[in-house]
């Protein structure tokens, strides 16, 4: 069966066709948008949401640390042992502290971190900095370590008075790098999307199935109910009414349809006695002009018998006329 034969066999009308796709284009457009925008949305937040944990894992690092360097990091490595699968995104971590006056290597920034933190140290109304690296699925924020008051009770250590003998308030002492594991994340956010594009797709066929039977029965049906009837009305069936009872304007339309085959009946039937009134005047005027006619005839003859009768006499008295006008001797008497 063709493309044709099948719309036919549907009753699929170009409205119909035109009213659906644009909907569909249009919903399909709309959601996917919304969507789109929405899962962007999620990503900021769940980014946001990572930010945040960062940052309260700061003050968790430096506790521990001022516990005890080894009781920090069995700390952390209990945490990431007894993660369940909902908070391993956010316990899952790895911290190093960076001490840039340090001489010892551990605390000493990486080749590619060395200008972020010398920026953190530089800018004192800076306070954090992140980096996020997709391809290694590692998410890196840096919280800057700025010497108070309190800080001063203790600082500087034995340690470190040969390396930072001035210390006050406010001077920058150094960075914690908080390592998060952003692969649970991105699974989230792939199966996130999945889910949306999913929901978008379903709920696109969804509003294009209810939009085609909105369209159908609500728009082309009444339309096509008045399209049948104007062809019969073209084809001189003056019996035959519009019945939409839908109660909007297609139902109106209906009434002021029907309203105009009654006008268009008068007119007819005004049409047709003005017709019969000239068909007897033109009658009438017929006969007339027979009756002229037979009256021109009957003048005609009348006129030749009477040219006849007269002819013959007067053709006598004239050639007599003549004769004696050529006789001698006729006196007047």
């Amino acid at each position: 069966m063709s493309y044709r034969g099948f719309k036919r066999l549907l009753g699929e009308s170009s409205l119909e066709r035109k009213s659906r796709f644009l909907l569909g284009a249009l919903t399909l457009l709309l959601i996917t948008g919304s969507f789109w925008i929405y899962a962007r949305m999620t990503v900021g937040v769940a980014y946001d949401a990572t930010l945040n944990s960062g940052r309260l894992l700061v003050a968790q690092v430096l506790y521990n640390f001022h516990i005890d360097p080894q009781i920090g990091q069995s700390l952390s490595d209990f945490q990431k042992g007894n993660a369940d699968t909902e908070t391993r995104a956010l316990t899952n971590y790895q911290f190093r502290l960076y001490k840039p006056h340090s001489r010892e290597a551990q605390h000493r920034p990486d080749a590619d971190e060395a200008e972020l933190i010398a920026d953190l140290k530089n800018h004192p109304e800076k306070f954090e900095e992140k980096r996020y690296l997709p391809a290694a699925e590692k998410f890196y924020y840096y919280g800057s370590i700025r010497m108070t008051t309190s800080c001063l009770k203790c600082h500087p250590t034995a340690r470190e008075r040969d390396e930072l003998p001035d210390l006050k308030p406010g001077m920058f002492y150094g960075a914690v790098r908080i390592q998060l594991d952003s692969r649970l994340l991105e699974e989230d956010f792939h199966l996130n999307r999945a889910i949306l594009i999913s929901n978008a797709l379903v709920t696109s066929l969804l509003v294009m199935a209810g939009s085609y039977l909105i369209v159908r029965y609500v728009v082309v049906k009444p339309v096509k109910h008045l399209k049948e009837v104007s062809d019969q009305i073209a084809n001189g069936y003056f019996n035959v009414r519009s019945e939409i009872q839908t109660g909007d304007e297609f139902e109106d339309l209906s009434f002021a349809f029907n309203r105009m085959i009654r006008n268009l009946m008068n007119k007819q039937e005004e049409l047709s006695e003005n017709k019969a009134a000239l068909d007897v005047k033109v009658d009438e005027l017929a006969r007339a002009n027979l009756a002229l006619f037979e009256s021109n005839r009957l003048k005609g003859e009348f006129l030749a018998t009477m040219s006849h009768e007269l002819r013959t006499p007067l053709h006598s008295i004239l050639g007599f006329s003549d004769l004696l006008q050529q006789a001698e001797g006729l006196d007047d008497k």
